[in-house]
């Protein structure tokens, strides 16, 4: 997997957010987005697959990252949305992952901008030729956008007083199985569907092709 690829491609992105600079070096930035995109597109995560003991150690890991961001408040009680739906591939479960992160406008923070990502992918495939099974990493599929994700809820939390909007992060589990995750949030939002104003999403940014 063409790993440095997919990390230069994002870290260019996130040097072009206005005063990235600001608070954190370059290599700073390097070092984390590398810890984030090796360790979800790992072994251990084994490709993350919807209802797999990979997609629970990712859970986990996103909503303990989230909980480490000073300012950044977990919704769902834990930062944790758990959800069983039904899909084109037939019933799923997983989870979403969200934490928010209040504006400082007295008007404007009442505007919600949504950032997200799927954190999913296919999990284990048997070997056309071996017949045995091996792991699709997906690491621009979305260990990437994840990894994006990560680094703005990162470099927001510790410029959250320059916020006007407020900002709600999200990573969105079991796309892979019919956009199942996203779907579920959208019918149980946490906060008030008109107060939110755009999204922005980040799936497979590492090649831009």
């Amino acid at each position: 997997m063409p790993m440095k690829r997919y990390l230069l491609v994002a870290l260019l992105l996130l040097a072009a957010i206005p005063a990235a600079s600001q608070g954190q070096s370059l290599r700073k930035t390097e070092r984390h987005f590398k810890e984030y995109l090796y360790t979800l597109a790992g072994e251990d995560f084994a490709g993350r697959a919807a209802h797999s003991r990979g997609d629970t150690l990712a859970m986990r890991y996103l909503r303990d990252f989230l909980q480490r961001q000073r300012g950044v408040k977990l919704l769902f009680g834990e930062g944790i949305q758990p959800f069983s739906s039904g899909s084109w591939h037939g019933p799923v479960s997983s989870f979403n992952v969200a934490g928010w992160i209040e504006g400082n406008d007295p008007v404007l923070k009442n505007e919600i901008i949504v950032i997200g990502a799927h954190y999913d992918h296919m999990g284990l495939q048997e070997n056309d030729r071996t017949g045995e099974p091996e792991i699709l990493y997906g690491a621009d599929d979305n260990a990437s956008g994840t990894t994006m994700v990560m680094g703005l809820a990162r470099h927001l939390s510790r410029h959250r007083r320059q916020l006007r909007r407020s900002v709600l992060i999200v990573f969105f589990g079991a796309e892979e199985r019919g956009l199942v995750g996203s779907q579920y949030f959208v019918d149980h939002l946490p906060v008030e569907k008109d107060r939110i104003v755009c999204m922005l999403n980040f799936d497979m940014v590492g090649r831009l092709t």
